[in-house]
């Protein structure tokens, strides 16, 4: 199985002004707004490969050798649509598969397709990367004010949001010994998401 980013998210679950808020920051970070907002993206990194979710609209292709034996299931919820599927067939020749021979259960997560009642899997060729799915995936629609994803669960958000504060506030790796012994968090925060993840693809 490969999987590949064809369209890559155009903003990320949370903007500056919601990190102004967090931080309680207001009018303080328009010289690091730049540094923050790359924080915010690995954060938001981090939290897509913990849950193996999708968390801002994009575009992904699964590659797979052939169709299995029975449904494909589509990683990185949630599913928005399935835009094609295409194959080789037996004879070397690129296809697209019918969308009305397959059925696509997309109230499961992770979302999968199946034939349709009276339907098969076409032949392939038997080779690798033979059958290749593309679709859409993740939170929207886009908030048109603020330019983020307004359906992205407030949770995952919360968590990005303290990720965000904690690698703002320690920039190093290592730790500093005249800095004041605060809480450790981090299990607060990994409850913030532990609904949200996805343990079997």
């Amino acid at each position: 199985m490969i999987l590949k980013t064809i369209t890559k998210p155009t903003s990320y679950p949370v903007a500056l002004s919601d990190f102004e808020g967090q931080t309680r920051l207001y009018d303080q970070l328009a010289a690091e707004s730049s540094t923050v907002n790359l924080m915010i993206g690995a954060a938001t990194s981090q939290a897509e490969t913990i849950m193996r979710r999708a968390l801002i609209v994009q575009v992904l292709e699964l590659t797979l050798n052939g169709f299995p034996d029975s449904k494909i299931i589509i990683p990185k919820p949630p599913l928005i649509e399935i835009n094609n599927v295409m194959y080789v067939d037996a004879d070397g020749n690129t296809q697209e598969l019918d969308p009305t021979l397959y059925k696509v259960v997309s109230d499961a997560e992770p979302a999968y397709i199946i034939p349709t009642y009276g339907a098969s899997w076409p032949v392939t060729l038997p080779d690798t990367e033979t059958v290749k799915i593309r679709y859409r995936c993740g939170y929207g629609p886009l908030d048109t004010q603020e330019g983020t994803p307004n359906n992205v669960p407030e949770p995952i958000k919360q968590w990005i949001l303290m990720k965000t504060a904690n690698l703002f506030e320690n920039r190093e790796t290592l730790g500093v010994a005249y800095r004041e012994t605060k809480y450790d968090v981090s299990e607060l925060m990994d409850g913030l998401i532990e609904s949200y993840r996805i343990h079997r693809i």
